[in-house]
């Protein structure tokens, strides 16, 4: 995972746990530096998926 990559999960995360759908902000990172890994870490979905569900 580079910078860029980091410092979005890193937004996503904090977007997400402040809107109260993550409890654990820590462990929610954590799978995605283990999903990251192997290649398996898209972020563009929840990017994607938090704007639509905005704009509802």
């Amino acid at each position: 995972m580079g910078t860029k990559v980091a410092m979005a999960a890193f937004a996503l995360v904090f977007a997400k746990h402040s809107a109260g759908e993550v409890a654990s902000p820590g462990g929610y990172l954590r799978g995605m530096v283990e999903k990251a890994g192997p290649g398996k870490l898209h972020l563009e979905r929840s990017f994607y998926g938090r704007l639509s569900g905005q704009a509802a």
